[in-house]
């Protein structure tokens, strides 16, 4: 393919530059003239390298933290979410960008009333979201523990308690996490359940899925789905709402949030 002023086809393979000599001004293009880009690592190690990737997760593994009790709809996690992620950067400073979470039930059997298990996430104004009650708090950490880039997220989960949603309020995804049942309990301790949000090819797998049965012993479920990019702009959070029909417990999870902070 003919070279046009410095630039290649994406097609055609360049030529090597032998180590120790000037890399060559040429660089590849494609047919509407963006920059093809070959990346040396594959999905977040540029961002953890850079020390732009962060881990959020339960304070102690393998204990959970609970939910507010009886949450049975979409709306009654208005005031009672399970988890707020807050991006307290000033305006025009850096988005959080959520790439998975991790959701794993850590008490046996519940609830013990709900034939099902749901997740919605909002976007809403980080003010109308500063908790009345609040949760438990968790501390982001760089996985690159070279960097000294800290997270200014606000992270939180367990029975909080916040304002209504506001008019500005953006349903962007929702979810099962426990899949409809006819008997209950829906859930086990050990039942898993993570998201990916970004992801290029849409997946929706489950190692193990099916009908509960009253009197039987429950099999654990490892459900696995993904949403779409997820853009928590500054003053803005995102905020997690758990509930299930004819839920009267108060569900324990463990939890874990990977994100981009940048």
């Amino acid at each position: 393919m003919a070279q046009i002023q410095g630039i290649t086809n994406e097609n055609t393979r360049p030529a090597a530059t032998p180590e120790g000599t000037p890399t060559p001004a040429t660089i590849r293009a494609g047919r509407y003239n963006e920059v093809g880009i070959i990346n040396y690592y594959p999905d977040q190690y540029l961002m953890a390298l850079e020390g732009s990737y962060f881990i959020a997760s339960s304070p102690t593994p393998g204990t959970g933290v609970a939910a507010t009790t009886s949450l049975t709809a979409y709306v009654s996690g208005s005031t009672k979410p399970w988890c707020l992620i807050a991006n307290n950067n000033a305006q025009g400073g850096p988005n959080i960008e959520l790439d998975y979470m991790k959701i794993i039930q850590t008490a046996g059997q519940l609830p013990t009333t709900s034939t099902n298990m749901q997740i919605a996430i909002v976007l809403d104004t980080a003010p109308n979201k500063v908790p009345t009650t609040a949760g438990t708090a968790l501390t982001p950490v760089n996985v690159n523990p070279a960097s000294t880039n800290t997270s200014n997220a606000g992270i939180q989960i367990g029975a909080i308690t916040t304002l209504v949603d506001s008019a500005a309020v953006r349903l962007v995804f929702q979810d099962y996490i426990e899949p409809i049942c006819t008997a209950t309990p829906v859930a086990v301790a050990g039942d898993f359940y993570v998201v990916k949000f970004g992801a290029l090819d849409h997946v929706m797998t489950s190692n193990y899925y099916q009908q509960v049965a009253a009197g039987t012993p429950l099999g654990v479920k490892q459900i696995s789905a993904s949403g779409p990019p997820i853009v928590v702009a500054p003053g803005w959070c995102a905020v997690v709402k758990l509930y299930g029909t004819a839920n009267a417990a108060a569900p324990t999870y463990s939890f874990e949030v990977g994100y981009r902070e940048r």
